[in-house]
């Protein structure tokens, strides 16, 4: 490690271990527009990118998209190990204290990698533009995951929701081995089918557990418990990962478990890529 690569470290780990979270999540919430602004250009762009797109030549990319996927799995594993550990502390502590106390948001460490994964959805939309350039499906489930996420986390971040240290960490540990797939298949690394199914499984895993967290936050606030969230914010919970659920079950069905005729040359629907993120 050089020494402009070490002063450089060493003054990220001093911001992480002083930041104070609560002004920026102030500046969030007070401009929430924002975000519904980019995801509304941003599914303007999808059906526009198609549209020009349509006769044209596919693009490659593979090494492109290689090194993307290779920068957000880093980005996605030193996130989750940053935030694990608290989760974990809190979670054992009581259920009750992981969904309700609101230091993960806020406090270092984890603060400032709940910043930057909120903000690490803006850029995230890039996927979509590979899907397009490539002359790939980018169905329902891909274009509605991605902007009502980006739009979603801001809206958490901003209103300093204690749930977040569940949406923030699952999704941080399940795209580290997600984006590490995508990266290694684009160098032609040969991994075996089963992975891509184990990646939607554990996205299954994180919707159902994000709609119980909702449950878990609507009953401690109904009884009266404080609790660092609000009926608005656990009702938009209940909806997304409701709806993401569904949607995600039904795409590992087709994927996975539906029954194919035998003699025929479909081609197998195993990139989740074209799916989700």
């Amino acid at each position: 490690m050089t020494a402009d690569t070490s002063n450089l470290l060493d003054k990220f780990l001093d911001y992480e271990a002083t930041m104070d979270g609560r002004y920026t999540a102030k500046l969030l919430r007070e401009n929430l527009t924002i975000a519904l602004v980019i995801s509304a250009v941003y599914i303007v762009m999808v059906f526009v990118g198609k549209r020009i797109m349509q006769n044209r030549p596919a693009y490659q990319l593979k090494t492109s998209l290689g090194i993307w996927s290779s920068i957000l799995a880093v980005f996605s594993i030193a996130g989750a190990a940053r935030t694990v550990p608290n989760l974990y502390t809190t979670a054992m502590r009581s259920v009750e204290d992981s969904i309700c106390e609101p230091s993960f948001v806020v406090d270092p460490p984890t603060g400032l990698w709940v910043l930057m994964f909120t903000l690490s959805k803006v850029p995230e939309l890039l996927d979509t533009a590979f899907l397009v350039l490539k002359k790939r499906p980018v169905i329902f489930l891909h274009w509605y995951h991605h902007c009502t996420v980006l739009v979603f986390s801001f809206y958490v971040y901003g209103n300093i929701a204690a749930s977040g240290r569940y949406f923030a960490t699952l999704n941080l540990c399940v795209h580290s081995v997600m984006y590490s797939y995508y990266a290694l298949k684009s160098f032609n690394v040969w991994i075996p089918k089963c992975v891509s199914m184990l990646i939607t499984f554990m996205q299954l895993t994180q919707m159902a557990i994000g709609v119980c967290v909702a449950l878990k936050s609507y009953q401690y606030l109904g009884e009266g418990r404080p609790c660092s969230t609000s009926y608005s914010l656990v009702f938009w919970t209940l909806f997304m990962y409701s709806t993401y659920f569904i949607l995600f079950a039904n795409f590992f069905y087709q994927s996975y478990l539906k029954p194919r005729p035998r003699n025929t040359n479909t081609a197998a629907t195993n990139d989740i890529r074209k799916k989700a993120v």
